[in-house]
């Protein structure tokens, strides 16, 4: 009996895991096209361009620019990384 009540237990903690992980990034996914808007209380709006993706989305290169179009920097490594880099959020269209 003490077996089974440490299976359910197991399986309870194993199951919060999983959803603490699918809540904290794993749900965060790119995709070729998407865009990204981060607005810095010094330098202003920077806007993010995903152009390539890996590992079905959880990974990718996206192109940030300025306000005017200007290349700046790019970023490449997972899509949970980039989000909380600068506070990026994405732009629903």
């Amino acid at each position: 009996m003490f077996g089974c009540a440490l299976g359910s237990t197991n399986l309870a903690v194993i199951s919060v895991t999983l959803g603490r992980r699918e809540q904290f990034g794993m749900r965060i996914r790119f995709s070729v096209g998407q865009k990204w808007h981060n607005n810095d209380a010094i330098f202003g709006p920077f806007f993010g361009e995903v152009i390539e993706i890996y590992d079905r989305g959880r990974r990718g290169i996206v192109v940030i620019t300025d306000d005017q179009g200007n290349v700046l920097d790019t970023f490449s490594g997972s899509a949970a990384a980039f989000q909380s880099s600068g506070e990026w959020q994405l732009i629903e269209e």
